[in-house]
C-alpha cells in the first residue's frame, strides 16, 4: 500500500475536487482517500487505499446522467522532493444524504447545553502564583455563535452510575471567533473553563482506568495510515464502534459549516451511532482518543463526520495563547476523555 505524506494527501484530493467532470456533477457530494470497505463493514484488504466517492445516490452503470465513477482511476501527486508519481487506485462509492452538524443546541428550558468529551488543562502565571486551570472541549457549532463569558450546561458524553448529568462552565473562545482573539474558521470547536470544584464534584479529574493521567492524542500523521481501522466511542453512557473510513482533508461536506479542515468519515456498527446531539463526543482509536465529532448523515446517522482530535488540539493551543496572556506556553495538556 503506498503510503502518502499530508502534503501528497492534500494535492490529491485538490486534483480529484477539481477534475471538471467531478466537479461539475451533482450527485457527487465530496471525495476522500481511504480505505475501502466492504459489506458489514469489513476492511477491504484489496482496498486499503482507494477513491471514495461520496454519492447522493448510487448510480446504475448505465446511467448517462453523471460521471461514470470507474473501478479506479490514476492520478498524479507532485513529491516532496521532486518529480511525480502516478497512482492508479480503487474507487469505492458512498451513498450519503445531507451531511448536517449533529450537536447539541438549546434544551427544552432555554438554557444552552452541549455534549463534550474531553477535559484539557492549562497553567497561567497570575500576580498571586502560578494557578492550574480547567477546561473541556466542544464544537462550536452547538454554541450558535453564544457570546463568550457567557456561562453555559455541559453534558458530559459519558457519566458512569446514573448517567448523564449536567454541570456548569463558562465559554471563554470559539472557532469562529475573530482571529485576532483566537478563532480559526477551519476547526469547529470551542473551549469551556470549568471550575475545580466542578472538575472535582463530577468526577472529571480522575483517570479511567488502566489510562494514565494525561492522555495521548493519535497524531492525525498516523491516523491516515492505520492497518486497524477499528474504533469506539462512548456517548450517552453507551458504547459503539465504528469502522474509520476516507480522510477528506480540507472538506465541505457539512456544508452549514464551511470548509473544515482534517476531516474524517466514519460508519458507526450501531444504529443510530452518530445521532444528533452528539457533536463534541470523542472516537477513539486503539484506546487513544483521536477524533471529535463534528457532523452526520442527517437520514439514518450512521455516516458519521470527525476532526483530528490533533488539529482541533493545536487550535486550543493558539486560542488560549491569544486571549489569555498570562498563559505558560506548553503548559496545555490533554486530560482525558470519556
Amino acid at each position: 500500500m503506498p503510503s502518502l505524506t499530508q502534503s501528497e494527501y492534500q494535492y490529491a484530493l485538490e486534483y480529484l475536487r477539481n477534475d471538471p467532470k467531478i466537479k461539475s456533477d451533482p450527485n457527487i457530494v465530496d471525495v476522500g482517500i481511504g480505505s475501502g470497505l466492504r459489506q458489514f463493514l469489513r476492511q477491504d484488504s484489496s482496498r486499503e487505499l482507494c477513491i471514495c466517492f461520496y454519492v447522493k445516490k448510487k448510480q446504475n452503470s448505465k446511467s448517462k446522467k453523471s460521471f461514470q465513477i470507474k473501478k479506479s482511476k490514476t492520478i498524479s501527486v507532485p513529491l516532496n522532493k521532486s518529480g511525480s508519481m502516478n497512482l492508479s487506485l480503487p474507487c469505492d462509492v458512498v451513498e450519503v444524504n445531507t451531511v448536517k452538524p449533529s450537536g447539541r443546541f438549546i434544551s427544552e428550558n432555554g438554557n444552552i447545553k452541549v455534549t463534550t468529551g474531553s477535559v484539557i488543562k492549562w497553567e497561567e502565571n497570575r500576580s498571586s502564583g502560578t494557578t492550574e486551570n480547567w477546561g473541556v472541549i466542544t464544537v462550536a457549532h452547538g454554541l450558535k455563535n453564544l457570546a463568550n463569558n457567557q456561562d453555559v450546561e455541559i453534558l458530559a458524553s459519558s457519566q458512569p452510575g446514573s448517567g448523564t448529568e449536567a454541570f456548569e462552565g463558562t465559554v471563554i473562545v470559539q472557532s469562529d471567533d475573530d482571529e485576532n482573539i483566537g478563532g480559526n474558521h477551519l476547526i469547529d470547536a470551542a473551549i469551556i473553563d470549568i471550575s475545580v470544584e466542578n472538575i472535582r464534584a463530577n468526577g472529571l479529574h480522575e483517570p479511567r482506568l488502566n489510562l494514565p493521567f494525561v492522555e495521548e492524542i493519535v497524531p492525525l500523521s498516523n491516523l491516515r495510515n492505520l492497518d486497524d481501522k477499528k474504533g469506539d466511542s462512548h456517548p450517552d453512557g453507551q458504547s459503539f464502534a465504528f469502522t474509520l473510513g476516507a480522510y477528506l482533508g480540507d472538506s465541505s461536506i457539512i456544508s452549514d459549516l464551511g470548509t473544515l479542515a482534517d476531516l474524517f468519515h466514519a460508519s458507526s456498527h450501531l444504529d443510530r451511532g452518530f445521532e444528533e446531539g452528539r457533536s463534541g463526543s470523542i472516537w477513539r482509536i486503539d484506546n487513544r482518543p483521536a477524533f471529535m465529532q463534528i457532523g452526520a448523515d442527517s437520514a439514518t446517522f450512521n455516516e458519521g463526520y470527525g476532526q483530528s482530535l490533533e488539529t482541533i488540539f493545536n487550535w486550543c493551543n493558539f486560542a488560549l495563547r491569544r486571549i489569555r496572556r498570562t498563559f505558560v506556553n506548553g503548559s496545555l495538556k490533554y486530560v482525558r476523555s470519556f
